[in-house]
């Protein structure tokens, strides 16, 4: 399959992926809350959160085995392959222990703690365990084996198995109409077998590539290269999965579990979004690191400004007409709405669209392997964000002053990406912000008035008002896309690759 094709399929298929998946807890959401009860969606939530807080050690495994596996396929060095992927596989195992032994600790010595209902305690520390399980499969197999699957590009793989797991999701909700047993543990089990069985399908997958296994001893020094790459990496993900997850715990000491349940809704919510600019980015990322690895600095550089463009336009695409429609879709999705899940789930997409207008750079600072000052000062950045909303809040502020927080953070983060992009890949700052940034936020504010404007003048909430909204900000954002985002050599490439397709 030449370049340009597969480029085309991956991207339809992760796409069809993020469709299935946001439709599947679009449906499956509404019914496990009303199965389970707003106490017991916003315990389970809680708890995965918790432990979500520790997923950094496989998300920044998995940044340094899918850099080194696609610099390693890009210089067509086999045999470093299979190194990286050998030193990848201990990496995750010694990780996944850890992990484990610190949820222990956790829930021997905190769980007690949690502002839960009493008759809910048992539950907590059972779903502790479960969700445990599940990530340390995470860790152990996907991270060496996702990785090896990722920058081969098979990523019709990874769609496929997603959408088989989002469908067994499906199921799993369903069922709890029949359990009479404690339907909370039941769910809490039957997700984690979920999470364990496609991990293990991901490993049989990778058989194909070949056993990566080598004559030769493991090379310690590249061990400690991607160990400290890894280090590094964790930084940002440490930061930011404290602040989101850690919001969690401040919303539960002064708001307690409906708010958490609230917030929960609201991360389903960007989760699915999110799943659109991921999609894109899982595309491009083994091409940038392939790329920068066999030294095309410029490919790679231009894939960056391109993921830049599409993730935007991707992400405004759908999050537009959503932010505008917010009460009327949560309202017909959840039998009832929890307080502040509309303001909650608008701030948080809005947060979004502001990452997403410098995020594809990041992929190309990554890339180069240079990124110990980058990683530093976006951590600290995000360490900002908990003690100034637990101070706010302590004061008196409002509980959604919590979720205004992710902006200001987000527009932080761009002005850092943006100095780095310039010392490291060597980008015109100015030109940059003049030929895609400004043209992405004026696409936008077009829409959003026009559909907006629409909307005050119907009037009243319809489900007709919200397909009619849909097809405006489409029709508007698709002529947009051609005559003002994309430049002429961009709108010929992607002409190229639809003609392909074909």
């Amino acid at each position: 399959m030449k370049s340009e094709t597969r480029v085309a399929f991956n991207t339809f298929l992760m796409y069809v992926k993020a469709v299935v998946s946001a439709g599947v807890t679009f449906f499956a959401t509404r019914i496990v809350l009303a199965q389970l009860g707003e106490d017991g969606f916003g315990v389970y939530n809680l708890v995965a959160s918790i432990v979500g807080m520790l997923s950094f050690f496989s998300t920044s495994a998995s940044i340094a085995a899918q850099r080194y596996m696609s610099h390693a396929l890009g210089m067509n060095d086999r045999e470093r392959y299979y190194q990286i992927c050998r030193i990848a596989s201990k990496i995750s195992f010694v990780l996944g222990i850890v992990f484990v032994v610190v949820i222990e600790i956790i829930v021997f010595f905190f769980a007690d703690t949690l502002n839960v209902p009493p008759d809910k305690l048992y539950d907590v520390k059972i779903i502790f365990q479960c969700v445990a399980v599940s990530v340390f499969f995470t860790i152990v197999i996907a991270v060496p084996y996702e990785s090896q699957i990722i920058a081969n590009e098979d990523l019709f793989v990874v769609a496929i198995i997603y959408i088989v797991e989002s469908i067994a999701k499906l199921g799993v909700a369903f069922l709890l109409f029949y359990v009479t047993a404690d339907k909370l543990i039941v769910y809490s089990i039957l997700i984690s077998a979920i999470y364990v069985l496609s991990n293990v399908y991901k490993m049989l997958w990778c058989r194909r590539y070949g056993r990566s296994v080598s004559p030769k001893p493991l090379d310690m020094s590249l061990l400690r290269e991607m160990a400290r790459f890894s280090g590094w990496t964790s930084l940002e993900p440490v930061c930011v999965i404290f602040s989101s997850q850690g919001m969690n715990w401040i919303l539960n000491v002064f708001g307690g579990v409906v708010v958490n349940t609230a917030y929960a809704i609201t991360n389903q919510v960007s989760g699915q979004m999110n799943f659109v600019t991921a999609s894109l980015m899982g595309v491009l990322n083994p091409l940038i690191m392939k790329s920068e690895g066999g030294g095309d600095k410029e490919r790679a550089i231009r894939l960056s400004i391109f993921g830049c463009k599409m993730s935007f336009f991707l992400l405004a695409f759908f999050v537009t007409p959503v932010i505008v429609e917010m009460p009327y879709i949560l309202d017909f999705w959840l039998e009832e709405v929890p307080e502040y899940t509309v303001i909650f789930c608008r701030l948080v997409l809005v947060s979004m669209l502001i990452m997403q207008l410098t995020y594809g750079l990041q992929s190309g600072i990554i890339a180069t392997g240079n990124i110990r000052h980058y990683q530093t000062v976006m951590s600290i950045i995000r360490l900002i964000a908990l003690p100034t909303v637990y101070l706010l809040l302590k004061v008196g502020y409002p509980i959604y002053w919590a979720l205004v927080s992710f902006s200001v953070v987000e527009f932080m983060g761009m002005i850092v990406r943006l100095y780095y992009a310039q010392q490291i890949l060597g980008i015109d700052v100015k030109r940059f912000m003049v030929s895609v940034m400004s043209k992405l936020i004026l696409s936008c504010v077009i829409v959003l008035s026009a559909i907006y404007g629409f909307t005050i003048w119907v009037g009243s909430e319809s489900l007709w008002r919200l397909i009619a909204t849909v097809l405006i900000s489409s029709a508007l954002y698709l002529s947009l896309f051609r005559w003002l985002i994309l430049d002429k050599t961009e709108y010929n490439q992607v002409k190229s690759i639809l003609l392909r397709a074909k």
